[in-house]
């Protein structure tokens, strides 16, 4: 007697192009493929998209200045990226939950925010002005840090560009982009725009970043230089505290900007943005 097959074992015709030959496959093996393609479009990969091999990744070492360095008070990375100090707090000190950003303990106002702490907050900020709503930012990040295999600070890996706004489109409802007044392609869009703005070093994690703020002037943001306060890539290189602190000292805007070697328009930009 033979054993009784499951539905999903039945066989499904398929024709090949032009009707030249006919195989037949299981069902199940079919519905997983295209389970697995319509996942695949529903997050916007498609056929061409080539993520980043999750097994490329490898961990920051705990010494990597990058990571191991307090640059800034939660206070001056809030400023530096435009948000209020309270929703960093917030991503950075949950009362519950994983912390979204890294910071060292509270040093009594001293920095606790090293360079990747700043990057991971830029790309969690990318990902709400794009439109994910609040309550599906860490949903968004959880998955990132899935497709990367668990490994520590995937959100500011190379990952995050190659994938990270399917990853996020991935895990948002159907009404939440219409409650932001954007579309798919405007989304991706979006965070992309501002995912370009970050440098990767060759292990495949941000090394520096452009604040997108200053559209005229080329600010940016490097641990490696200037204590990883943002500074002007023009020349040699502002600080743009010093740059306003000339201005507040009372020199004017083309004092400034002919002796930092840097035009008046940017001046002008810094101390509006700064």
């Amino acid at each position: 007697m033979e054993p009784v097959k499951h539905p999903r074992d039945a066989g499904v015709e398929q024709v090949g192009g032009g009707g030249r030959f006919v195989r037949t496959v299981r069902l199940s093996d079919y519905l997983c493929h295209r389970t697995e393609k319509h996942r695949r479009n529903r997050i916007g990969m498609g056929k061409t998209a080539t993520p980043t091999p999750p097994s490329r990744l490898r961990s920051l070492a705990p010494g990597d200045p990058r990571l191991a360095l307090p640059l800034y008070t939660l206070s001056e990375a809030a400023r530096y990226l435009k948000l209020p100090s309270s929703t960093l707090h917030y991503w950075a000190r949950p009362s519950q939950n994983e912390p979204l950003v890294t910071t060292f303990g509270t040093r009594g106002g001293a920095p606790t925010m090293p360079f990747i702490g700043f990057a991971e907050a830029f790309v969690v900020k990318a990902a709400r002005d794009a439109g994910v709503p609040n309550h599906r930012i860490r949903p968004g990040v959880v998955a990132i840090k899935r497709r990367a295999g668990g490994i520590p600070h995937a959100l500011v890996s190379h990952l995050v560009y190659t994938d990270g706004a399917a990853l996020l489109l991935a895990e948002l409802d159907d009404g939440d982009l219409d409650e932001a007044h954007t579309d798919q392609r405007q989304f991706r869009k979006a965070v992309e725009s501002q995912l370009k703005l970050i440098s990767w070093a060759d292990d495949g994690f941000a090394s520096r970043l452009r604040l997108p703020q200053f559209e005229k002037a080329q600010v940016v943001v490097d641990p490696g230089v200037a204590s990883g306060h943002p500074l002007l890539r023009r020349g040699a290189g502002v600080r743009v505290k010093d740059l306003v602190d000339s201005v507040r000292a009372g020199d004017s805007a083309h004092d400034v900007a002919r002796g930092f070697g840097v035009p008046v328009k940017e001046v002008h930009e810094i101390l509006r943005e700064a």
